[in-house]
């Protein structure tokens, strides 16, 4: 993962695992050897790895970015992630382009950008899946506070 806020950049790993109403991930930035861990559920969020210990809030994004300057549209990216567009009412429409086979190749929505290589089936019948991404999703072109993520299936 890419990030960048028009002053400062820097890559990093993003580890997410969502399910049963909660959401886990790991982050790390190698060149500067911090990482956190941020966990999410129905009472909030909780963000772990600060100096000064744990701290908590009702909205992760704005717990990480607020602690950390990593401006991740966390309620976006799950959406993205499976290739679905993220809710209009918070993220505003999403243009999407779809490839041959009517499966999305690139959505764009709240300023970001992600493009997909192709799709993989799923196993038994589950959904088919994103193929690691043409290039990791970005927003805009470089605008300030912006920045890119990138995943491995």
């Amino acid at each position: 993962m890419a990030l960048a806020n028009g002053r400062q950049g820097g890559s990093g790993r993003l580890d997410w695992v969502q399910g049963g109403g909660q959401l886990h991930l790991q982050l790390s930035a190698p060149v500067t050897r911090q990482g956190w861990e941020l966990d999410v559920d129905a009472g909030g969020a909780t963000l772990r790895g600060l100096e000064g210990g744990p701290r908590r809030a009702a909205d992760a994004a704005g717990l990480l970015r607020d602690s950390t300057g990593w401006d991740i549209p966390l309620a976006a990216l799950g959406c993205w992630l499976r290739g679905a567009q993220a809710p209009a009412a918070a993220f505003g429409p999403a243009r999407i382009t779809y490839a041959p086979d009517l499966l999305p190749r690139r959505i764009e929505q709240a300023g970001w950008v992600v493009e997909y290589a192709g799709w993989a089936p799923g196993s038994f019948d589950g959904p088919a899946l994103p193929l690691r991404d043409r290039g990791p999703p970005r927003r805009g072109s470089g605008a300030p506070g912006g920045g890119c993520l990138g995943w491995a299936r």
